[in-house]
């Protein structure tokens, strides 16, 4: 667990958010409502994502208390996402020996029909990532950093916590950070160099 195991790889946001004062409550009730699902066998779902403990992230249905995930100004918490990932190339050829068995069936039918077969023995892709909520200095830290992951992230924050987040770049963290006026000139006129030419 990145945050356990002191990952730096992380994304930082500015949570924008008038929060009420019973915190522990709010929270509780606002992650049972965005809490993770877990995708079923005869669903038509191939993904769901959703707030879980960072402790038991695979107990679907627990809830999710405030002494699992409040310390003090921090929420620790879990974004959860789990995919069923069906290989083409296994879909295409069953779909074939399928069509060659019975050549008097629709082929959409008969590919929802192996689609719905395979969903029942093919489970699905799950990873967690943990989130790091400071609610002192207003600032949320996802450890990942890929572009997708922020936006489904930012999405269900948003969305649970009916709190906006902009997300935080470096140069907008270095000039927010008391520095003198001259310093904050100098990064002001900061521009890429090419390391080896």
């Amino acid at each position: 667990m990145a945050i356990l195991s002191g990952s730096i790889t992380y994304t930082r946001f500015s949570v924008l958010a008038n929060l009420p004062n019973s915190l522990a409550e709010y929270f509780e009730k606002a992650l049972a409502i965005r809490r993770f699902v877990p995708l079923h066998e005869e669903g038509r779902d191939i993904e769901s994502s959703g707030w879980v403990s960072i402790q038991n992230p695979y107990l679907d249905d627990e809830r999710i208390l405030n002494n699992q995930f409040m310390y003090g100004d921090l929420i620790v918490l879990g974004f959860r996402e789990d995919k069923i990932s069906i290989p083409k190339a296994m879909l295409r050829d069953l779909v074939s020996r399928r069509l060659q068995e019975f050549p008097d069936k629709n082929r959409q039918v008969v590919e929802a029909a192996v689609i719905a077969e395979l969903r029942q023995r093919i489970l699905p892709k799950s990873k967690v990532t943990e989130v790091l909520w400071d609610l002192s200095k207003g600032q949320v830290r996802l450890f990942a950093r890929g572009k997708g992951m922020c936006e489904k992230f930012e999405k269900l924050f948003e969305q649970t916590f009916q709190a906006k987040l902009k997300q935080l770049t470096y140069p907008e963290i270095a000039l927010s950070q008391q520095l003198s006026l001259k310093d904050k000139g100098y990064l002001e006129t900061l521009m890429p160099q090419e390391i080896f030419t």
